[in-house]
């Protein structure tokens, strides 16, 4: 079992998923940006 979750690339942090997890995570993550693009896009006083 890896222990490390994130592996530092620069000055970011990148998830170090097996592929199976990634799959299983990317469905929400990207509905859950979608709606916050959405949302930030509707709210904003330009």
């Amino acid at each position: 079992m890896n222990p490390a979750w994130f592996k530092r690339v620069g000055w970011f942090y990148l998830p170090v998923f097996v592929s199976d997890s990634r799959d299983d995570v990317f469905p929400y993550f990207a509905g859950s940006f979608l709606l916050y693009d959405w949302l930030a896009e509707r709210t904003t006083k330009l």
